[in-house]
C-alpha cells in the first residue's frame, strides 16, 4: 500500500444526501438548474433518451407472457407490459400448492444455517478489514458489506481445507469450520498488522449537498428491502435448474456423504473451482446436528440462500460504489435497478454461481472507485484488496481468470497513472499474491488431483486425469465458440438484446445516459471500457450464452447509477425516481411471477420436496424421479445412464455426466458377456434407469457416448441381468430396470 496523504476528493455534482437538521427547516426548495453542457453534448443527451425510449418501447412489446397464463383461447404470446395486467397471476403461483405455518417455520429453519454463516463470515472479514482497511471513512453499510464478502471467501477456504482432510460430513464440522475461518481471520489480522504497522485511520466526509428532498432515498430503501425478500424467498425454493442438480448442490451432497472432498471420477464438473458451493457444504453440516438423515437436502436450501445473498450483496457493492461519487439517493435506487435485473436474480436464486462472481467483482470496483477520488487508506489503489476479490472470483469460476482478474488488473495498473512504473510493478506484485492466495488453493487441488491445474480446461496441454485423446476432443467440441461471421454476431446481440427473457428495462438506457452525460468522469470512461471488453471476451472465448455476462454485470449497474444520476439532473428528482420505480416494478413483476419459473414461494418446502402435482398441477420433479423415490427403497442402489441430474433421487445412486465413462460401459466394454451378471451383482445395483431423451439431447449438444444404445439393453435382458420393471416414465423417455440377481430380494422384501 502507499503511504501517499489522501486526497480531497472531488465533489460530485448530484451528490444528494441531506441531514436531518436542514430538512426539519425548510419547507420550500427550487429544483436547481440543470448543469450547462455544450450544444453537442445537448443534442447528444437526447438522442439518448431517444434511444433509450425506443429500447423500453420494443422491451415492453417483446412477447414474453405465455398465452396460457393470460386466458385459455388466447393464441400466440403477450407482450411484457401484460404483467401490469395479471398481478394476480402472480400470487396464483405463489400459493399454487399446500400452505401452512408449517411452512413459515420450514423456511426459519432454512434461514438459521445460512444466517449462521454470515454472522461468521461478517465477525472474521471485520477482524481483517480493521487490521488493514482499504477505505477512508467507511459507511457501516461498506464496512458489513465488505466483511461479509471478505469473510465469505475466507469460510470457503476454510471449508474447503477441512473437507480435503476427511472433516466433513459430521455433526461438529459446521462448528469446527466456524472456529477456525475466525482463528484464520485473527491470525491474518496480526500479520497484516505487522506488515503495515499503524494504519492511519483518516477521516473523510463524504461530499453532500442538501438540495434533494429526502423522500426519493426512503422510497428507494422500501424498493430495496421488498426486492430483497422476494430474492430470498426465491433462494429457498427447492432445485429445479439441470446445472444445479448435476453439480451446483451435487457435489456437496456427495461430498458431505462421504466425509471428505475428493475427486470424483464420474462428474468432471465437480473438479473445477468450487469456492461458492462450499458454503452449501457448510449448510448441510450445520443440519446434521438435528437432522442428519435429511441434512443433504436441508442443508442444500440453506446452502441456495447463500448464493442467492451474493446477489444481494453485489447489488449493495455496486450502489455503494455509485453512492461515493454521486450519493447516497442515486446509490439506493443503483441498489433496486440491479436487485431488479432478471438475468442476476433468476440465477442466483436458482443456485447458479454466477452472481458469487459478480459478487467479489463488485467489491473490487468499489475499492477501485473509491480510489479514483482518493478515498482509500494512502489515497493510491489497495492492491492487495483489490487482487484478494479477484482471486476470491476465481475461487468460483475459471472465467473469472478472463472476466474478474484480468479487467481489475488492468485497472489497477491504470488507476493511479501519476505513480511511477515501479511503484505501480510492485502493486502489481501485491496483486498477483492476493490472487494466489485467495483462488491458488483451487489450482493446487487440482494440480494434486488430476496434474492439470486448470483441469478439465487446457487438456490437450496440460492432460487431466480422465481425459483422453477422445474426451478432450469432445470437451472442446462441446464448448466451442462458433464460427465470427456476421451472422453469428446478430445472433448473439439479439441473445442479450430487449428480445432476452432475462434482460432488465432500464439499465441500458440509463447506461446510455451516463455515457452523453458524464463521460468526463473517470469511472464512467473505465465502466465503459470493461463492458467494452468483457463482451468481446465473452464473444470470443465463450459459447455465448448470455448468463455468462452476469459476473459482468456490476459494470453496468455503476453506469446505470451514473445515468440515473445524470436523469436526475437534467429532468428532476421526480422523473427520475418515475422511471427508475416503473422499471423496478416491472422487472420486480417478472422476478415474482411464472415468467422466470418456479415461484411457489409461499408452499410448504416438505410438500415441494416431494412436490406431487395432484393440488396444483405444477411439479418441479420429473416423473421418473417421483417414482424412483416411492419404488425403491433407502437401501437401494441406482444406476443412472444418460441423466446426470441426480441430486433428488434419494436411493443411492451411481452415474456419470456426458464427459465422464458410464459405470455401464465400464463393464460392458471390459467384462465378457457370461461375466456380466457377476459384475452387476458385485456393483452392488439393484435397479438401473437409463433417460433415452436426455441422451438424444446430449449427443446433438455435448456429445454422449455411442456405445450406449437400445441394442446394449436388449443385450442386457438376453444376458438374464436386467428386467424391464417400468417403461413410459416421463413421456416415454425413461426406463426404469430391475438387475436380475436382485429381484428375489426385491420381492421377498415387497
Amino acid at each position: 500500500m502507499s503511504s501517499k496523504k489522501a486526497k480531497k476528493p472531488i465533489k460530485p455534482n448530484n451528490a444528494d444526501d441531506r441531514s436531518s437538521s436542514n430538512l426539519a427547516s425548510s419547507t420550500h426548495r427550487t429544483t436547481p438548474a440543470p448543469p450547462v453542457w455544450p450544444s453537442w453534448r445537448t443534442r447528444a443527451y437526447w438522442g439518448a433518451l431517444a434511444v433509450g425510449a425506443l429500447w423500453c418501447g420494443l422491451y415492453l412489446l417483446a412477447p414474453q407472457w405465455p398465452a396460457d397464463m393470460l386466458a385459455a383461447n388466447a393464441e400466440g404470446n403477450g407482450p411484457r407490459w401484460f404483467l401490469l395486467l395479471a398481478p394476480d397471476s402472480n400470487l396464483e403461483g405463489w400459493i399454487a400448492g399446500r400452505v401452512t405455518l408449517t411452512g413459515l417455520l420450514e423456511r426459519l429453519a432454512v434461514l438459521l444455517p445460512a444466517a449462521i454463516v454470515v454472522v461468521v463470515a461478517w465477525f472474521a472479514g471485520r477482524l481483517v478489514l480493521r487490521a488493514a482497511p482499504p477505505l477512508v471513512s467507511p459507511s457501516r453499510l461498506e464496512t458489513i458489506t465488505l466483511a461479509i464478502v471478505t469473510g465469505l471467501s475466507l469460510h470457503s477456504l476454510m471449508v474447503l481445507a477441512v473437507g480435503l482432510a476427511g472433516g466433513v460430513g459430521r455433526w461438529w464440522s459446521g462448528p469446527l469450520v466456524a472456529g477456525l475461518t475466525i482463528g484464520v481471520a485473527y491470525g491474518a489480522a496480526r500479520f497484516l498488522r505487522r506488515i503495515h504497522g499503524s494504519r492511519s485511520r483518516q477521516t473523510l466526509d463524504m461530499p453532500r449537498n442538501h438540495t434533494s428532498p429526502a423522500w426519493p432515498y426512503r422510497l428507494g430503501c422500501v424498493v430495496v428491502v421488498a426486492l430483497a425478500m422476494l430474492s430470498v424467498a426465491r433462494s429457498m425454493l427447492p432445485p429445479a435448474e439441470y446445472d444445479v442438480r448435476e453439480y451446483h448442490l451435487q457435489a456437496p451432497k456427495e461430498w458431505s456423504e462421504a466425509g471428505r472432498i475428493t475427486f470424483l471420477p464420474h462428474n468432471i464438473y465437480t473438479a473445477m473451482p468450487m469456492g461458492a458451493e462450499m458454503q452449501v457444504l457448510a449448510t448441510m453440516d450445520w443440519w446434521r446436528i438435528g437432522n442428519a438423515e435429511s441434512a443433504w437436502w436441508w442443508g442444500a436450501l440453506s446452502g441456495k440462500v447463500l448464493i442467492g445473498g451474493f446477489a444481494l450483496l453485489t447489488a449493495l457493492l455496486a450502489g455503494l460504489a455509485v453512492r461515493r461519487v454521486a450519493g447516497r439517493t442515486s446509490g439506493i435506487w443503483t441498489v433496486a435497478l440491479a436487485l431488479a435485473m432478471p438475468a442476476m436474480i433468476e440465477g442466483a436464486t436458482l443456485g447458479l454461481i454466477e452472481a458469487a462472481v459478480a459478487c467479489f467483482f463488485a467489491a473490487g470496483l468499489l475499492l477501485l472507485v473509491a480510489a479514483l477520488h482518493g478515498q482509500t487508506c494512502g489515497g493510491a489503489v489497495p492492491y492487495g484488496w483489490v487482487g484478494f476479490f479477484a482471486g476470491s472470483a476465481l475461487a468460483c469460476k475459471y472465467p473469472a481468470l478472463v472476466f474478474v482478474v484480468l479487467p481489475l488488473g488492468i485497472a489497477c495498473w491504470f488507476g493511479n497513472p501519476t505513480l511511477p512504473v515501479a511503484q505501480r510493478l510492485r502493486g502489481l506484485a501485491w496483486f498477483a499474491i492476493a490472487v494466489a492466495v485467495a483462488g491458488g488453493p483451487w489450482l493446487v487441488k487440482n494440480w494434486v488431483w488430476t496434474g492439470n491445474p486448470v483441469y478439465p480446461l487446457a487438456a490437450n496441454v496440460f492432460g487431466g486425469r480422465t481425459m483422453d485423446e477422445a474426451k478432450i476432443a469432445q470437451w472442446n467440441r462441446g464448448h466451442e465458440t462458433g464460427d465470427y461471421s456476421l451472422r453469428e454476431l446478430a445472433v448473439a446481440a439479439e441473445r442479450v438484446s430487449w428480445k432476452w427473457k432475462s434482460q432488465s428495462l432500464m439499465l441500458v438506457p440509463l447506461a446510455l445516459l451516463a455515457v452523453v452525460g458524464a463521460w468526463d468522469r473517470r469511472e464512467t470512461r473505465y465502466a465503459v471500457l470493461g463492458v467494452v471488453l468483457s463482451v468481446l471476451l465473452w464473444w470470443m472465448l465463450t459459447h455465448r450464452i448470455a448468463r455468462f455476462l452476469v459476473p459482468s454485470l456490476p459494470l453496468l449497474f455503476i453506469l446505470a447509477g451514473i445515468g440515473w444520476g445524470t436523469l436526475r439532473e437534467r429532468l428532476g428528482i421526480r422523473t427520475a425516481v418515475a422511471v427508475a420505480f416503473f422499471g423496478v416494478l416491472i422487472n420486480g413483476l417478472m422476478i415474482s411471477s411464472p415468467l422466470m419459473g418456479d415461484v411457489r414461494i409461499a408452499v410448504d418446502l416438505s410438500a415441494l420436496r416431494t412436490d406431487h402435482s395432484g393440488d396444483s398441477g405444477i411439479s418441479r420433479l420429473a416423473e421418473h424421479v417421483r417414482y424412483v423415490n416411492e419404488y425403491l427403497a433407502a437401501d437401494d442402489r441406482l444406476l443412472a445412464v444418460g441423466d446426470a441430474a441426480v441430486f433428488d433421487f434419494i436411493p443411492h445412486v451411481d452415474y456419470a455426466t456426458t464427459f465422464d465413462q458410464s459405470p455401464l460401459t465400464a463393464i460392458t466394454d471390459s467384462v465378457p458377456e457370461p461375466q456380466w451378471p457377476a459384475a452387476f451383482k458385485e456393483a452392488g445395483w439393484t435397479h438401473v434407469l437409463v433417460h433415452w431423451g436426455e441422451i438424444e439431447r446430449l449427443r446433438s449438444t455435448y456429445g454422449f457416448d455411442e456405445r450406449i444404445t437400445p441394442e446394449l439393453f436388449a443385450r442386457l435382458q438376453q444376458a438374464g441381468v436386467l428386467r424391464l420393471q417400468r417403461a413410459g416414465l416421463t413421456g416415454g423417455n425413461v426406463e426404469l430396470y430391475e438387475v436380475h440377481c436382485s429381484a428375489a430380494r426385491n420381492a421377498a422384501r415387497s
